[in-house]
Protein backbone atom coordinates (compact mmCIF):
# COMPACT_ATOMS: atom_id res chain seq x y z
CA UNK A 1 0.00 0.00 0.00
CA UNK A 2 3.19 2.55 0.89
CA UNK A 3 5.06 1.87 -2.52
CA UNK A 4 1.04 2.46 -4.32
CA UNK A 5 0.88 5.48 -2.74
CA UNK A 6 4.29 6.57 -3.36
CA UNK A 7 3.61 6.38 -7.10
CA UNK A 8 0.74 8.32 -6.79
CA UNK A 9 2.55 10.66 -4.77
CA UNK A 10 5.44 10.40 -7.72
CA UNK A 11 2.73 11.10 -10.43
CA UNK A 12 1.05 13.79 -9.03
CA UNK A 13 4.69 15.57 -8.71
CA UNK A 14 5.27 14.91 -12.13
CA UNK A 15 2.17 15.95 -13.54
CA UNK A 16 2.03 19.07 -11.54
CA UNK A 17 6.22 20.62 -12.84
CA UNK A 18 4.92 19.72 -16.47
CA UNK A 19 1.32 21.83 -15.73
CA UNK A 20 4.05 24.41 -14.48
CA UNK A 21 6.18 24.46 -17.25
CA UNK A 22 3.16 24.38 -19.82
CA UNK A 23 1.69 27.57 -17.74
CA UNK A 24 4.46 29.24 -18.23
CA UNK A 25 6.16 28.33 -21.59
CA UNK A 26 9.19 29.38 -21.74
CA UNK A 27 9.39 32.58 -18.80
CA UNK A 28 11.95 31.04 -16.38
CA UNK A 29 12.47 33.56 -13.99
CA UNK A 30 12.53 32.54 -10.39
CA UNK A 31 10.32 34.04 -7.98
CA UNK A 32 7.59 35.50 -10.42
CA UNK A 33 4.65 35.95 -8.46
CA UNK A 34 1.96 34.39 -11.03
CA UNK A 35 -1.19 36.09 -12.12
CA UNK A 36 -4.04 36.33 -14.48
CA UNK A 37 -4.84 39.00 -16.34
CA UNK A 38 -8.76 39.08 -17.68
CA UNK A 39 -10.27 40.61 -20.29
CA UNK A 40 -14.35 40.42 -19.69
CA UNK A 41 -15.13 42.07 -22.94
CA UNK A 42 -13.08 39.12 -24.55
CA UNK A 43 -13.47 36.51 -22.15
CA UNK A 44 -9.99 36.01 -22.01
CA UNK A 45 -7.51 35.22 -19.51
CA UNK A 46 -4.32 35.47 -19.86
CA UNK A 47 -1.48 33.72 -17.33
CA UNK A 48 1.36 36.11 -16.70
CA UNK A 49 4.49 36.53 -14.40
CA UNK A 50 4.50 39.40 -12.45
CA UNK A 51 7.60 41.67 -12.71
CA UNK A 52 7.47 43.95 -9.53
CA UNK A 53 10.96 45.07 -8.07
CA UNK A 54 13.03 47.43 -10.28
CA UNK A 55 15.28 44.03 -11.22
CA UNK A 56 12.38 42.31 -12.30
CA UNK A 57 11.39 45.01 -14.51
CA UNK A 58 14.65 45.99 -16.03
CA UNK A 59 15.49 42.48 -16.95
CA UNK A 60 11.80 41.58 -18.27
CA UNK A 61 11.24 39.08 -21.25
CA UNK A 62 14.73 39.94 -22.25
CA UNK A 63 17.03 36.48 -23.61
CA UNK A 64 13.59 34.43 -23.25
CA UNK A 65 12.76 31.98 -26.32
CA UNK A 66 9.10 32.97 -26.75
CA UNK A 67 5.68 33.11 -24.93
CA UNK A 68 3.04 30.06 -25.12
CA UNK A 69 -0.39 31.94 -26.93
CA UNK A 70 -2.22 32.73 -23.41
CA UNK A 71 0.95 33.63 -21.66
CA UNK A 72 2.60 37.30 -20.98
CA UNK A 73 4.44 39.56 -18.69
CA UNK A 74 2.41 42.17 -16.48
CA UNK A 75 4.95 44.56 -15.27
CA UNK A 76 3.59 46.49 -12.02
CA UNK A 77 5.26 50.01 -11.08
CA UNK A 78 5.19 51.94 -7.68
CA UNK A 79 3.64 55.34 -9.32
CA UNK A 80 1.45 56.47 -12.46
CA UNK A 81 4.05 57.47 -15.39
CA UNK A 82 4.51 57.26 -18.96
CA UNK A 83 6.61 54.13 -18.60
CA UNK A 84 8.99 53.31 -21.54
CA UNK A 85 9.97 50.37 -22.90
CA UNK A 86 12.39 49.03 -25.00
CA UNK A 87 13.41 45.43 -26.83
CA UNK A 88 16.99 44.80 -25.76
CA UNK A 89 17.86 41.21 -25.55
CA UNK A 90 14.42 40.46 -27.17
CA UNK A 91 14.03 37.23 -29.39
CA UNK A 92 10.58 37.77 -30.71
CA UNK A 93 8.13 40.52 -31.23
CA UNK A 94 5.48 41.63 -28.90
CA UNK A 95 2.75 43.47 -28.38
CA UNK A 96 2.81 45.75 -25.22
CA UNK A 97 -0.29 47.04 -23.38
CA UNK A 98 -0.61 49.77 -21.12
CA UNK A 99 -2.93 49.71 -18.19
CA UNK A 100 -4.27 52.44 -15.50
CA UNK A 101 -4.59 52.41 -12.43
CA UNK A 102 -8.28 51.88 -12.78
CA UNK A 103 -8.02 49.07 -14.71
CA UNK A 104 -8.58 50.87 -18.19
CA UNK A 105 -6.13 50.38 -21.39
CA UNK A 106 -4.67 53.67 -22.26
CA UNK A 107 -2.12 52.49 -24.89
CA UNK A 108 -0.83 49.75 -26.87
CA UNK A 109 1.90 49.34 -29.39
CA UNK A 110 1.49 46.18 -31.89
CA UNK A 111 4.32 44.41 -32.97
CA UNK A 112 7.24 46.17 -31.20
CA UNK A 113 10.07 44.23 -33.06
CA UNK A 114 13.00 42.72 -31.60
CA UNK A 115 14.80 43.71 -34.69
CA UNK A 116 14.84 47.28 -33.63
CA UNK A 117 16.05 47.09 -30.03
CA UNK A 118 16.56 50.48 -29.15
CA UNK A 119 13.56 51.94 -30.38
CA UNK A 120 12.02 53.37 -27.12
CA UNK A 121 8.07 52.74 -27.02
CA UNK A 122 6.15 55.43 -24.55
CA UNK A 123 2.45 55.51 -24.05
CA UNK A 124 0.27 58.34 -24.55
CA UNK A 125 -0.92 58.47 -21.31
CA UNK A 126 0.02 57.70 -17.76
CA UNK A 127 -0.17 54.03 -16.98
CA UNK A 128 0.65 51.78 -13.34
CA UNK A 129 0.76 48.74 -15.18
CA UNK A 130 2.62 47.02 -18.40
CA UNK A 131 1.25 44.13 -19.93
CA UNK A 132 3.60 42.08 -22.35
CA UNK A 133 2.21 39.74 -25.26
CA UNK A 134 3.08 37.88 -28.32
CA UNK A 135 3.40 40.07 -31.47
CA UNK A 136 -0.52 39.95 -32.56
CA UNK A 137 -2.19 39.21 -29.88
CA UNK A 138 -4.15 42.55 -29.30
CA UNK A 139 -5.30 42.30 -33.07
CA UNK A 140 -6.08 38.63 -33.07
CA UNK A 141 -8.15 39.11 -30.08
CA UNK A 142 -9.95 42.57 -30.47
CA UNK A 143 -8.30 44.17 -27.77
CA UNK A 144 -8.07 47.76 -27.88
CA UNK A 145 -8.27 51.33 -25.90
CA UNK A 146 -10.59 51.70 -23.40
CA UNK A 147 -10.79 47.94 -22.65
CA UNK A 148 -11.08 46.80 -18.90
CA UNK A 149 -8.97 44.67 -17.50
CA UNK A 150 -9.27 42.49 -14.24
CA UNK A 151 -6.19 40.92 -12.24
CA UNK A 152 -6.33 37.59 -10.09
CA UNK A 153 -3.49 36.28 -8.14
CA UNK A 154 -3.27 32.42 -8.60
CA UNK A 155 0.14 31.46 -7.14
CA UNK A 156 3.07 33.07 -5.46
CA UNK A 157 6.21 31.46 -5.73
CA UNK A 158 7.87 34.12 -3.18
Amino acid sequence: MVVKNDRILFLLIIVAVFGYLYIFGNIQKENFAVSQVYFPTQNLSVTVALARTLEERGRGLSGQEGLLEDSGMLFIFPTQDRHTFWMKDMRFPLDIIWINEEFKIVDIVIDASEKEPDKVYAPKENALFVLEVNAGFTKKFSIKIGDEVVFKQIVSTN
